[in-house]
């Protein structure tokens, strides 16, 4: 009986061993064919990218600049900005490149990221001080892109408090944490950046000869409106505000059409910042923003 005891020991004993042996092959081999430059977190196709940075004092040509939606510059708060990266790589194909925004997070909410590159796959994450958006070429696509000029990505920010609002592009060059174009051989080229900004204010709609006092205390009379026909290609619409404050009166003009299109729309008076949104026969439309 001892021995028949002793039996069936040494068999469930080979058995734990050879389940043990078993199941490590299994997962090295798992780790062995894994395909390399996928996430094991992700379906996403992911190309993976060692950057190698260029030292400072060399000129690179590569560019990241930022531009608004029909070049408006003038929103209210709870508006929707959109705001467009653009890329120059001057004849070098990229395969991936970061952009760090930064901005007051107190005057500005980001809404959503979007490539306008449809072989990039595009992921964000913010920290305490930037907005960190990484692009990496897809793996079904196997050759780098040239950029001329072109629309990397669409950012939409909401407003959320008045004045001007700076949005600053990281960069400095040599640096590995900070916005870069990178080539096919894993070398960041970005040379230079284009940050912007815009004004966020007070919305005002104006009929002719109607007069309306800002927030912060200006008067504004729609002091005349030239609307040409609209069949005139080469005709000059005119405008002309009657502002006063503490006393003190401003007369300005301004003017958009014709064949050069738009004129004059925006003027600085009395520390605010105006800027002309829509005109009609009626009236116009205005943002005034006090200055900081």
């Amino acid at each position: 009986m001892e021995n028949e005891n002793r039996f069936y020991r040494h068999k469930f004993q080979v058995l734990i061993l050879t389940i043990l042996i078993l199941g490590l092959a299994f997962f090295l081999l798992r780790q062995f064919i894994r395909p390399s430059g996928f996430s094991s977190k992700s379906k996403e196709e992911k190309r993976e990218v060692i950057l190698t940075k260029t030292p400072s004092g060399v000129t690179l040509p590569g560019k990241i600049s930022l531009r608004f939606k029909d070049d408006q510059k003038s929103y209210s708060i709870n508006d929707n900005v959109y705001l467009y990266a653009y890329a120059d790589s001057l004849q070098i194909p990229i395969i991936g490149y970061d952009l760090v925004l930064k901005y007051d997070k107190e005057s500005l909410k980001f809404v959503q990221v979007k490539s306008l590159q449809d072989d990039f796959v595009v992921s964000s994450f913010s920290t305490e001080d930037a907005l960190n958006i990484t692009g990496i070429k897809k793996l079904s696509s196997s050759y780098g892109t040239i950029f001329d000029n072109n629309q990397l990505l669409e950012l939409v920010f909401k407003p959320k408090k008045e004045g001007r609002a700076n949005i600053e592009i990281d960069f400095t060059q040599g640096k590995s944490t900070d916005s870069n174009l990178t080539d096919e051989k894993a070398t960041d080229i970005l040379g230079s950046v284009e940050p912007t900004y815009f004004y966020v204010g007070e919305r005002l709609a104006l009929s002719l000869n109607q007069v309306k006092k800002t927030k912060s205390d200006l008067q504004i009379k729609l002091a005349e409106l030239i609307v040409p026909d609209g069949q005139c290609m080469d005709c000059i619409t005119t405008l002309k505000l009657d502002l006063m404050k503490g006393g003190q009166r401003e007369v300005v003009n301004y003017q958009t059409g014709g064949i050069a299109g738009s004129l004059k729309l925006t003027s600085n008076n009395f520390d605010n910042h105006i800027e002309i949104m829509k005109i009609n026969s009626s009236g116009a439309e205005l943002i005034i923003t006090k200055f900081n």
